[in-house]
């Protein structure tokens, strides 16, 4: 084989048949889809399918999804109601804690001593009207 009296060497060059290499594409394809049992969401005729099968193959993706935003909310849900119960305990004992203090230095003899150092009185915890709202939560991504 030798180059054309012109030097022209293009039977050399492999022309590629695109319908035979498309073609094996998609048999490796949907050879791997039928071995994992995974549908072919890509095909038109299951795209153009409205059988109920097809549509619970096609929304299962979706289904998932949803699922784990669920177990997701859920689960900051009872969080914060944790985080709620841990704040209200907080204050139950700081309240214990002052109404203890307060009553201790104005017991004789304590208040002697209290007088002498000039121990005052603690407030107990109180929440303004304004603060007793509750917080607006966002959930957009911002």
């Amino acid at each position: 084989y030798t180059p054309d009296n012109s030097g022209n060497i293009d039977w050399l060059i492999k022309d590629i048949n695109d319908t035979a290499s498309e073609n094996h594409k998609k048999t490796c394809i949907d050879l791997a889809l039928m071995i994992t049992g995974v549908p072919n969401v890509t095909d038109q005729g299951f795209t153009d399918a409205d059988n109920a099968s097809a549509l619970e193959k096609k929304f299962f993706p979706l289904d998932q999804v949803l699922q784990q935003a669920d177990k997701l909310f859920k689960s900051l849900m009872e969080q914060l109601v944790d985080v709620e119960d841990r704040i209200v305990s907080a204050r139950r004992i700081y309240d214990s804690n002052v109404a203890l203090y307060n009553t201790y230095i104005d017991v004789f003899p304590n208040n002697i001593i209290s007088r002498s150092f000039n121990f005052q009185k603690e407030e107990l915890f109180r929440i303004d009207a304004g603060e007793n709202i509750n917080p607006v939560v966002n959930l957009e991504e911002k």
